[in-house]
């Protein structure tokens, strides 16, 4: 399945040590499966079906994840300055966002809603040439070793949040030669997050493998 069915191919090693090794995560998978109720019962085979509902599970609720969503305003866009001193652009943005998080932490309008507002507010373009398509992001299942922001301490600051939780106004960081520049507004809400025994399903497979699994050859 893995290989061209030739002499060559069966009688090199490195082959079958693969294979070994991608039976291997895959069996630790569909353990973890099992135990968490995923999966109804043991197969004898490999399921190719189950394998791939396992990993799914662990790619996304089976370990640690967040599923949060953004409104943003850029007031520094570096592909085009705005058409004001920075500072004037940089109080237009924080006063225009402040009035949108004040609306979805009411319960006026959603998120998405708040994005929408954004992108059709054309007086923004003046402030940041890009502003209808920096609005509005939403991301889902996010493990903590995948950084989907830039900016390494908006990250941080956004897994610092509890589910449910708006965030305040934050700042996100540009990175510019040779130093990384304030150039954005947003507010985050989390709509998820959960904290498991691992933060993706390789740091499993990984622990797994340290408690004593071999395959031998």
């Amino acid at each position: 399945m893995y290989y061209p069915n030739t002499p060559e191919a069966r009688g090199d090693m490195r082959n079958w040590q693969h294979i070994a090794s991608i039976l291997t995560d895959e069996a630790i998978i569909l353990n973890e499966a099992v135990k968490k109720g995923v999966i109804n019962q043991k197969q004898i085979f490999f399921n190719p079906k189950e394998v791939n509902l396992a990993r799914s599970y662990f790619e996304t609720e089976g370990t640690s994840y967040i599923s949060f969503e953004m409104i943003n305003i850029w007031f520094l866009n570096d592909v085009r300055p705005p058409q004001m001193e920075v500072k004037v652009a940089k109080e237009k943005a924080r006063t225009f966002i402040d009035n949108l998080r004040k609306r979805v932490v009411k319960g006026e309008i959603s998120m998405k809603q708040a994005g929408e507002i954004i992108a059709s507010s054309p007086e923004l373009e003046k402030i940041d040439v890009a502003y209808q398509n920096n609005a509005y992001v939403s991301f889902s299942f996010v493990k903590p070793t995948t950084q989907v922001i830039i900016d390494p301490d908006l990250y941080k600051a956004v897994w610092r949040l509890n589910e449910g939780e708006f965030s305040e106004i934050l700042i996100g960081k540009n990175p510019a030669v040779p130093e990384w520049i304030e150039s954005y507004f947003v507010v985050v809400k989390v709509n998820e997050k959960k904290m498991q025994e691992f933060d993706d399903v390789n740091q499993l497979i990984e622990k797994r493998k340290k408690e004593g699994l071999k395959i031998v050859l």
